[in-house]
């Protein structure tokens, strides 16, 4: 049938790159301790080599210097994540329900903030908002009334990269359903149970979940190649390639960048997951082939932020 099992073409090597040397085809990478050498050592370093490497480490959370934001909020970058969420979500409901909290307390226990006001925070927010009203509410009849959700940003309206009849759609939507919408609000520091917010005071909150802004994670940062002006994108050409500096000109050989880690030099495309498949199946199509095709062109395709209660904005065609 010509199939092949899994391990016969590919390997995976569960480390942490330290560092890549385009020059030697080699990387060296440090052991996360789940790949451990005969002796049961967890800090061995040792090298890769590659015919061609790919370059799709992601970002990182960008909290952009606000105090507190790593000890007092959750993020939502991984699966993993996404549970912890849920689980602090069903742990506030049940702190709620014990009746050594005044009515006052309760409130702010299930007061669920979600910073940023981008499609996935959207959908963040229309998901907790389902959870509670379709499940939670189910078992903690008592607490109905007692849950706020709200979306705090700095821009003057969510879902920017879409229309504005479209975004005001989509505000009006959660209003309606009492998920509170704060639009240009600067949040200037988290505390246990308090978010200072510049425009408001204290704004007492249980559960906050930092969700807005990326930057350049260690490898990138530490590759000496040519980037965008923020220094968080390798820069790439049509072909996916790296560039090098604009002192040496031409491309790095045998390495590519994808992902929210990567731009094309020239045209800039939005950090989605749409546009990162698309890349990575020319990418794979193109290395197999093992010749020159066409240069990698982007099929714009609409995009879609759920809101909840069955319904969406669709932004194109």
């Amino acid at each position: 049938m010509g199939r092949l099992d899994t391990g016969s073409r590919s390997r995976t090597l569960t480390s942490l790159a330290l560092e890549i040397q385009p020059r030697s085809n080699g990387a060296e990478w440090f052991n996360s301790g789940k790949i451990q050498n005969d002796d049961g050592r967890k800090d061995d370093e040792f090298d890769v080599p590659y015919d061609k490497l790919i370059l799709a480490p992601g970002s990182e959370v960008n909290t952009f210097g606000t105090p507190g934001v790593y000890e007092n909020c959750l993020f939502m970058k991984s699966v993993a994540d996404a549970m912890a969420l849920r689980e602090r979500i069903l742990d506030y409901f049940e702190l709620a329900s014990l009746p050594t909290h005044s009515l006052q307390r309760k409130k702010e226990i299930l007061h669920f903030v979600i910073v940023g006001g981008g499609p996935t925070r959207v959908e963040l927010a229309a998901e907790i908002d389902e959870l509670v009203q379709d499940h939670l509410f189910g078992v903690y009849k008592e607490l109905e009334g007692l849950v706020t959700v709200s979306v705090y940003d700095i821009a003057d309206r969510m879902l920017g990269s879409f229309g504005e009849r479209l975004s005001e759609y989509a505000m009006e939507r959660f209003r309606r359903r009492d998920v509170k919408i704060c639009m240009e609000k600067h949040i200037e520091r988290f505390e246990s149970w308090i978010m200072k917010v510049k425009e408001d005071g204290d704004v007492r909150f249980g559960l906050a979940v930092w969700y807005t802004g990326n930057k350049a994670g260690e490898v990138v940062e530490s590759l000496d190649v040519k980037k965008n002006d923020g220094g968080q994108r390798l820069l790439t050409d049509k072909y996916l390639r790296v560039l090098k500096n604009e002192k040496d000109g031409d491309v790095v050989d045998g390495i590519y960048a994808l992902g929210d880690a990567a731009d094309i030099e020239g045209a800039e495309l939005p950090t989605t997951a749409e546009v990162a498949v698309q890349k990575a199946k020319w990418l794979a199509q193109h290395i197999i082939a093992n010749e020159e095709e066409e240069p990698f062109v982007y099929k714009k395709k609409a995009v879609v932020a759920y809101i909840g209660r069955q319904d969406g904005v669709v932004e194109g065609k």
